[in-house]
Formats: structure tokens, sequence, C-alpha cells
């Protein structure tokens, strides 16, 4: 059985592997009850649907449908409320983007989560992701939050039509 701390541990690893395989639906169900935040998007994400569709609608994908990345996650501290029914957490993030002959960290930062208690453990109620350093993302993402504002609903709309046709 995990520790309360090993669970909410476990949930950011998780979010990381998600976003390396592409798992958005996945990603959409972790966030469900979240708000999710990021440096340089004009609008907080909420909602399964709209996360799920955000995160595919920002990423390009390899031949293979991976976006050919690898999340980090260290340094992770989790502070738990006097009741333990919620619980923050501070982690730093390094994204690598590889090919077969290239091998390149292109963004780092930041991620300040929130967790409540759930009946069956722990679910995020928040995320802030601060991007605090840029590398070349051009391969990576289809909108640059380190260069221009990110408007979240052009996002998701775009995704939803690309999904339809």
């Amino acid at each position: 059985m995990r520790t309360p701390e090993e669970s909410i541990r476990r949930l950011i690893f998780e979010c990381a592997e998600m976003l390396d395989s592409a798992n958005y639906d996945g990603l959409g169900q972790l966030f469900a009850r979240a708000t999710v935040h990021v440096t340089g998007v004009n609008a907080p994400i909420k909602g399964s649907d709209d996360i799920c569709d955000f995160f595919d609608g920002m990423n390009h994908r390899d031949s293979d449908g991976s976006p050919g990345t690898r999340f980090l996650t260290s340094n992770t501290i989790v502070d738990f409320s006097d009741d333990e029914r919620s619980a923050r957490s501070r982690s730093y993030f390094v994204c690598f983007q590889g090919s077969k002959s290239h091998l390149a960290p292109i963004a780092a930062g930041r991620y300040h989560d929130q967790f409540s208690r759930a009946a069956g453990g722990w679910d995020f109620t928040e995320r802030r992701v601060v991007l605090d350093l840029f590398g070349q993302m051009d391969d990576h993402v289809r909108y640059n939050p380190g260069t221009s504002t990110v408007d979240a609903a052009k996002v998701i709309a775009t995704a939803r039509e690309a999904q339809r046709k």
C-alpha cells in the first residue's frame, strides 16, 4: 500500500508518462477535476475534454504517433494540510525532444500542484506550469508560449476540427 506522498508523486510521474506517449485522453482524466494554468497561455484550461484537446492541439507528433519527448520530473516536495485532506507540491521538470540523431532540452520549469483526497486516492485540483527556460520548441509545439501568447480556446477548437476530419 502506498503512502499519501507516494500516491501524489505517482500522479505527477504518470502525467509525464502520458505526455510522452501522447495519451491525452488519459491526461484529461488525470486532470478531470483540476484547473491547469500554463505560462504564456491566455486562459486556464478546465475539464477532461478541454485538457485532452488542448494538449492534442498543442503538440506535434512523430510518424509513430508520439511527440518524441521525455519529460523528467524531479525535486518534488509535497506538503499536506493539517487534516491531510489536501496537499500541495512543487517540482522541477525538463522536457527533452529527440530524434534518431539529436537529443536536446527544449523546456524547463516548475510544476505547482494542488491535490484533494478522494474516495479512490488523490486527485489533482490545480496545476500551474511555470515555464522558466526555453530551447528550440518548433518541432514539439504548434504554438510556442515562449514567443507569443497562446489562445487556449483557439488551440482546443483547432484540435476538435482536426478530429472531425
